[in-house]
């Protein structure tokens, strides 16, 4: 078994996807894939930090040989898990909400440049088109409310 396959097999025996792998140890996650793949030896700093986390021997890491483990996972070191996953949640969580917040700001700035004409009643598209704003605007407040509701949550 090769190096970068060691890596993967930590990894995947933590039950952790590359993303929150590589969050772990401070690394991209396609830096972990080209690791996994064999495209890039990882340095002699990223091998000690793996073994420090995830308890293995850097004789196994290295070479394959010896025993795998450091030892059992402690309270302390599963609840430092467990914060460590839990702070990639909320930062996945704002990044998606800061993506869709810039693509509803990049569409009302377009949005504003429109000359806007009164409303024709009378117009047959005059409905649907106050139909589409209404449920527009109610995801558009929906949106606002669980990003305050995250702030204040981070908080």
């Amino acid at each position: 078994m090769q190096l970068s396959e060691r890596i993967k097999k930590i990894r995947i025996l933590s039950h952790l996807s590359q993303l929150v792998f590589s969050k772990s140890l401070g690394v991209s996650r396609s830096h972990i894939s080209k690791i996994e793949t064999g495209a890039v030896i990882p340095s002699t700093q990223l091998l000690k930090l793996i073994c420090k986390e995830y308890r293995v021997k850097e004789k196994w890491l290295r070479e394959g040989k010896g025993p795998v483990e450091e030892g059992p996972l402690t309270q302390k070191k599963v609840q430092e898990i467990d914060t460590i996953l839990e702070g990639v949640r909320y930062k996945a969580a704002i990044e998606h909400l800061e993506f869709y917040n810039d693509i509803l700001d990049n569409l009302i700035s377009k949005l504003k440049t429109f000359k806007w004409h009164p409303i024709k009643t009378d117009h047959p598209d005059a409905a649907k088109y106050l139909e589409v704003k209404k449920a527009f605007q109610k995801k558009l407040n929906e949106l606002q409310k669980l990003s305050s509701l995250l702030d204040r949550k981070l908080k």
